[in-house]
């Protein structure tokens, strides 16, 4: 015995019908203290998983930042001596350090030993807890796999061929002028929606 699509639509509707007049007929007939009840009930445990999941996201009430002697504008500090790479043509040199347990990586002007770039390792936030707490950013820049998220002087490096807000982020960077990129457009992955310099 077959059934056609339509008829076995109309028995499902008629039976959805039935359900539902038994479901409203069920609740006419409760007392309105008990509807209030029920009604409140609900809600609580609604507000109650609501709290509980957002429990479970783990959003950090705030993300790490470096102590203020180690940002741009300030002089490299004297733990931090080698240059392990140089661009003598600008006459920027580059380094690293652990500092409170955390690999910093600076970039400083020779002449002056000011520095002008530092990067620090931050693998245990992703970029949807970023822009919770910093706020939208303004900008995004794409190298390949490199996604450049900035906030003006400060931005967020990752690598991802996806791009959605729980992808961790591998550096924190502060700089003395804002990175230059493409205008934030939220979290797209279609092509040509992330501004590639490949």
């Amino acid at each position: 015995m077959s059934i056609s699509f339509t008829s076995a639509t109309s028995i499902l509707r008629h039976e959805f019908e039935r359900l539902r007049s038994f479901v409203g007929l069920w609740f006419r007939r409760i007392p309105p203290l008990l509807k209030i009840a029920l009604g409140m009930q609900v809600g609580l445990t609604l507000i109650i998983i609501g709290v509980l999941r957002l429990g479970h996201l783990g959003i950090p009430s705030e993300i790490y930042n470096p102590p203020q002697v180690y940002l741009p504008g300030n002089p490299l500090p004297a733990l931090v001596e080698v240059a392990l790479c140089a661009n003598y043509a600008h006459q920027k040199f580059s380094t690293t350090a652990e500092i409170d347990g955390r690999t910093f990586y600076f970039t400083y002007i020779f002449e002056d030993r000011v520095i002008i770039h530092t990067a620090v390792r931050a693998e245990d936030y992703n970029i949807g807890e970023l822009v919770t707490l910093w706020g939208m950013p303004s900008g995004i820049q794409r190298h390949g796999a490199t996604i450049l998220v900035s906030w003006g002087l400060r931005s967020a490096t990752l690598y991802a061929n996806y791009f959605n807000p729980d992808r961790p982020i591998a550096f924190l960077a502060y700089d003395t002028d804002a990175v230059e990129t493409a205008a934030w457009r939220g979290f797209v992955n279609k092509t040509g929606d992330i501004e590639s310099t490949d």
